[in-house]
């Protein structure tokens, strides 16, 4: 109902239109349907939930807001049970593809080659 009604009010905003246009003499009349829903209360502003890109942005201004310094580049030198000695590629060693573990846990864990 609201959809046919919402078109009705716009064919008789652009029938009053054209009387002021001199277009026309008169409007006809059109009556909405019956049976559609008022608005109770419209979202201000203020109220509108905020987006996904509003919060994500207030979430990294507090995090740069922490240290004014940022890490400019990250390299990884790796010495792998394989033997390769030499910068990491993607994260993990060039020759075998091992990963390199992302925790300090993990790299606190004696390992047995």
């Amino acid at each position: 109902m609201s959809t046919v009604n919402s078109s009705l009010r716009v064919l008789r905003r652009i029938l009053w239109l054209v009387v002021d246009w001199n277009v026309l003499q008169s409007a006809p009349k059109v009556k909405k349907l019956p049976g559609e829903r008022h608005r109770e209360h419209v979202v201000s502003f203020e109220e509108e939930p905020r987006t996904s890109r509003d919060i994500c942005g207030e979430a990294r201004a507090q995090e740069r807001a922490k240290s004014p310094h940022k890490i400019i580049r990250k390299e990884s030198y790796v010495e792998c049970s394989c033997g390769y000695q030499g910068p990491a590629l993607n994260g993990a060693g060039r020759k075998c593809g091992a990963e390199i573990p992302l925790s300090f846990e993990e790299l606190l864990t004696p390992r047995v080659f």
